[in-house]
């Protein structure tokens, strides 16, 4: 047998811009339509707010890797403890980072590719202290290499996030509650977004804010 490599695992439900604006106008919910809805998340994130990030088609597999996930600013060490209680999760349990590609060597020690968030690395001595929220306890963290042709519009949100900040990484965990399935459906998305503690979600272009 020939097998093909698989690049990526976004091999799930994908909806329109359309599709998703007919369920928020369905729920009522107040929503901005943004030009550059990877910027208006990046500037949040960097203000310290928690946002749900909906695009593209759903990932298969046992991590999120930017399509449904909620996304953190890495250097500020309670966005840990916040995430964790928002998915009510146990405070002890580690979240992961999604890193620029071309900045995984800057980062981490004898590190390799790894777009599917499934490595161990250690944290480089002039890097782990500046990323307090996704650093284990033994300086190693489990990341998400992000190039632009597998998935661009996860990697143009970390390059603004890069851009405001300087660092070319963002914390990144399954956008779903405690109990609850990852999120698949925009409906599934709207639901989460209003029972959490989520601050904002990016669902397709649009930007909405409690």
């Amino acid at each position: 047998h020939s097998f093909k490599k698989l690049n990526n695992v976004y091999l799930g439900n994908e909806y329109s811009n359309n599709e998703i604006a007919t369920s928020l106008k369905h729920f009522k919910v107040a929503y901005r339509k943004q030009n550059n809805i990877c910027k208006t998340a990046a500037k949040a994130i960097s203000n310290g707010k928690v946002v749900a990030w909906f695009q593209g088609a759903m990932e298969a597999g046992p991590r999120a890797l930017g399509n449904r996930s909620i996304v953190a600013n890495p250097a500020i060490r309670k966005m840990h403890e916040s995430v964790n209680e928002i998915k009510s999760r146990e405070n002890w349990r580690p979240l992961a980072p999604s890193i620029l590609e071309e900045h995984r060597d800057e980062l981490f020690e004898n590190s390799s590719f790894s777009p599917f968030m499934l490595q161990n690395h250690v944290v480089r001595n002039n890097w782990y202290k500046r990323l307090p929220a996704v650093v284990h306890t033994d300086r190693t963290s489990r990341y998400q290499s992000v190039t632009s042709d597998i998935n661009p519009k996860y990697y143009k949100l970390i390059k603004e996030f890069y851009k405001i900040t300087g660092l070319p990484i963002v914390m990144n965990t399954s956008f779903n509650i405690g109990g609850e399935p990852l999120v698949c459906t925009p409906e599934h998305a709207i639901r989460t977004f209003y029972t959490s503690a989520i601050d904002c979600m990016a669902i397709g272009n649009y930007w909405i804010e409690k």
